[in-house]
């Protein structure tokens, strides 16, 4: 929070030229609801850190969330859109007015996903544990491009190139929305081991959705070699043999 209010003080700093200055104070205005809404949530968790109304909590910790996304389209339309036909109208050429998205997952900020947030929030102060049937679970590991869907039994040969990646399928095997479900992949190999994660930021019951893996700068042309794949315990969760797995591969190169 301390990052938007230093962007506040030092968006107010600025002199922009007279035609722009319609723009600049719109800048200014989406930069200040960041501040508010961060303000307002941060607000809300202390005001309901002794009460157990969670679906109230979400609808206020929501309804602060709602300013954070007005602040993305006041930038985009009355900054962005308007410091850019602004430039035009005065032939400016070869400047282009700054994109900025401050919320990347609406879904985030709705009044069930942040009641998902605030529960683990509200449970991590008190030293409770989240009540109900809570789990995640692996549902598939494909190559990609092509699409082959790996086996924990059967070794699967990869060709590579440039755009060899994996995808995990990861389920939400419980009854709550789960938010900020983590993900790693690796690939064993010497001297060090390729690790990369990734994030679900928001899952419903029985909702299964795609992490994807790629960039990998190199993979181990060896026998015996493994992806594997693990799924970190969302809070509450019990059952978790379901959130690992092992797939034997053999990394081959593209013929020239």
């Amino acid at each position: 929070m301390q990052r938007q209010q230093l962007d506040v003080e030092r968006a107010r700093d600025l002199d922009p030229p007279g035609p722009l200055t319609p723009a600049h104070a719109h800048a200014v205005e989406a930069l200040g609801l960041r501040v508010a809404g961060l303000e307002g949530m941060l607000a809300t968790f202390r005001a309901t850190k002794s009460t157990d109304d969670q679906a109230a909590a979400g609808e206020q910790l929501a309804s602060w969330g709602q300013r954070l996304q007005a602040s993305d389209v006041i930038w985009k339309d009355l900054f962005q859109g308007t410091a850019q036909a602004t430039m035009a109208a005065e032939g400016v050429e070869g400047l282009t007015a700054p994109a900025s998205v401050f919320v990347e997952n609406p879904d985030l900020y709705t009044a069930r996903s942040m009641s998902s947030i605030w529960q683990r929030v509200h449970g991590a102060s008190t030293g409770g544990t989240p009540s109900g049937l809570h789990g995640s679970a692996l549902a598939y590991t494909k190559v990609l491009p092509q699409g082959t869907q790996l086996s924990t039994t059967t070794e699967t040969k990869i060709t590579t190139s440039v755009d060899t990646g994996f995808e995990v399928g990861v389920t939400n095997s419980g009854e709550f929305q789960e938010v900020g479900v983590q993900v790693k992949l690796t690939i064993p190999a010497q001297p060090t081991p390729i690790v990369k994660t990734g994030t679900v930021d928001v899952i419903d019951p029985g909702e299964t959705k795609p992490v994807t893996f790629k960039d990998f700068p190199d993979f181990p042309y060896q026998e015996n070699t493994t992806v594997q794949v693990s799924i970190e315990p969302v809070d509450g969760e019990t059952k978790t043999d379901n959130n690992t797995a092992e797939y034997p591969v053999v990394f081959a190169i593209a013929p020239s």
